[in-house]
């Protein structure tokens, strides 16, 4: 099965990355996403202020608000310490034996750093790259994917249209008591009032 993977710290998980996932699914031929929340980042820093548990629990309901088509592997969280993406690929080709082709989810932000990730000459020999627009310098973008692509980099670009949420923007509303209805799913949001998250 053609595979994308989407990977992030979801702290918590919102609207835009359920409209990127729907979005990567309706316009590619990738037929199966799988959700892996990090447990350290190696090129960012990210708060970590609620238990690994709890965004494992916001990422479950997020896929379930996806469809089947959509899934939740903890294996970066099981295996602590930095998150690199190659360790992940490898680790689902070996744990997925259905995985025809395998698509790394990544924002159009991050291509001028795709070099330095770890193993990057190995990784991409086994992975392509789904782009999704972050960037409004098309011309930027361009000339960087033109470049990796020289490189032997398959990638294959979603035309998204950009959602404006994150989830420092839905913690801090949590964290003053105000609304953070509409930036995620109600699912999500009725796990963090339950659980009295980011308070």
């Amino acid at each position: 099965m053609k595979t994308a993977i989407i990977g992030g710290s979801f702290n918590p998980p919102h609207n835009g990355h359920l409209h990127l996932i729907r979005q990567v699914l309706a316009s590619t031929e990738y037929r199966r996403i799988i959700i892996i929340p990090l447990h350290t980042p190696n090129h960012k820093q990210v708060e970590q202020d609620i238990a690994p548990e709890h965004r494992i629990a916001m990422v479950e309901l997020l896929a379930a608000a996806v469809s089947h088509d959509c899934i939740v592997d903890t294996c970066e969280i099981d295996r602590g310490g930095v998150s690199y993406t190659y360790e992940t690929v490898e680790h689902l080709l070996q744990a997925y034996e259905d995985i025809e082709e395998i698509g790394i989810i990544i924002g159009d932000d991050l291509l001028g750093g795709l070099h330095q990730w770890y193993r990057f000459d190995s990784l991409k020999e086994v992975a392509s790259f789904v782009i999704i627009r972050r960037d409004e310098s098309g011309e930027r973008v361009g000339r960087l994917i033109a470049a990796l692509q020289e490189d032997g980099v398959n990638i294959e670009v979603v035309d998204n249209a950009t959602v404006d949420v994150s989830s420092s923007r839905i913690r801090e509303l949590v964290s003053a008591g105000e609304d953070a209805a509409g930036l995620l799913p109600d699912n999500v949001l009725s796990y963090i009032v339950t659980h009295e998250l980011y308070r």
